[in-house]
């Protein structure tokens, strides 16, 4: 990725923040106008800034999907619960109902 699909740019910000030149080395696909390839007692490359940055980058992006995956179970949770309160809601009043109108016909009954 670095020799071919990578604009100057991109390399020039990892050789310029990184402190380094060229991928593996300074002699692999540098850009000539970092400070870093300036420099002469600078002899690794970039690879390890690369691979430290996508790990970063990498850790918010799993750690904001594992937050919406929580957030989403919170909410199917809460619904199931709110789901059997109301449903024995239902139940109690329907109960309370039938319990009411029976014993309205037992006394229409008895007198």
């Amino acid at each position: 990725m670095w020799r071919n699909q990578w604009p100057d740019e991109i390399k020039l910000m990892f050789e310029d923040q990184g402190k380094c030149c060229g991928y593996l080395s300074r002699d692999d696909s540098p850009v000539g106008s970092a400070a870093s390839c300036q420099d002469a007692s600078i002899k690794y490359g970039c690879m390890y800034t690369v691979i430290f940055y996508a790990q970063h980058s990498h850790r918010y992006i799993y750690a904001g999907l594992v937050s919406f995956c929580l957030v989403g179970l919170a909410c199917m949770v809460t619904s199931a619960l709110l789901l059997i309160d109301c449903s024995e809601e239902v139940r109690l009043r329907l109960s309370q109902t039938h319990y009411w109108r029976k014993r309205a016909a037992s006394k229409a009954a008895d007198i």
